[in-house]
């Protein structure tokens, strides 16, 4: 072999050139999923502490009442209702007179007279005792007439028939004192219902002053008048017993 032929060289074999591989970075899935349970776990806390905190004021307000315990005496005592004290009755002990159908009360203190009035037709006069005689005796006058009787005599025109009776009944009570007969008030006689009114001279008239306190019922025809008067000063002082009086009618047929 010729020495002087070129030698074999073997040319350097190039080194791979190695590209790094890119790695894909991974989702960190599990730290999300801690997050998310640390964000429940926080909320859940606080909701839970919310509630107690509410339910802790709703407990310090509500007011708890205790229940009574009942308690036995050793040594029971009776006790015994007081018994209720009835009002005393300021007619008991008078006098009851009973006449033309009916019965009634007057003070022991009062004198019962009866005398004719108008033709036969009695009347009874009820007079407080020891009255001095000026300006005048006051008494209660009673009087039963007929309605025919009024028309024949000419007697209390104005108020004699049912339907006038039923006229003052309905009518309110006056404020006007100045008319010679005004109405003061629905009464009584018995259970029935009656009409109280005043009936009195004006100034300038040429009779004597008279002022009168009158009750009046119409019943079956029949008027009943029980007329207190004709003093007005004393007509006032009178007018509870007369009232207290009226309260005693009884009908006794």
């Amino acid at each position: 072999m010729d020495d002087g032929q070129s030698q074999n060289t073997t040319s350097p074999i190039p080194e791979p050139i190695v590209k790094p591989v890119e790695v894909k970075k991974s989702f960190p899935i599990l730290t999300v999923i801690l997050v998310l349970f640390l964000i429940l776990s926080l909320a859940g806390t606080g909701y839970l502490a919310y509630q107690n905190m509410q339910l802790t004021k709703q407990i310090t307000q509500m007011k708890v009442t205790p229940i009574p315990t009942a308690y036995v005496s050793p040594n029971p005592i009776s006790y015994t209702s007081p018994t209720p004290t009835s009002t005393a009755d300021p007619t008991a002990g008078w006098k009851s007179y009973t006449w033309q159908g009916f019965s009634f009360k007057y003070p022991n203190d009062w004198d019962l007279n009866t005398r004719n009035s108008i033709g036969s037709i009695e009347e009874l006069v009820v007079t407080p005792k020891n009255q001095p005689n000026d300006p005048g005796v006051t008494s209660l006058f009673v009087e039963v007439m007929t309605e025919d009787q009024n028309i024949k005599y000419n007697l209390n025109i104005d108020m004699n028939t049912n339907t006038q009776f039923e006229e003052w009944l309905n009518k309110p009570a006056s404020n006007n004192t100045q008319e010679r007969k005004f109405k003061l008030v629905n009464s009584k006689l018995g259970d029935l219902d009656a009409v109280q009114f005043v009936s009195q001279t004006l100034s300038g008239d040429p009779t004597e002053p008279s002022y009168n306190v009158n009750t009046w019922l119409n019943k079956d025809k029949v008027n009943y008048y029980f007329v207190l008067g004709p003093d007005k000063e004393r007509v006032n002082q009178f007018l509870p017993i007369y009232n207290q009086i009226l309260s005693t009618f009884k009908f006794t047929n």
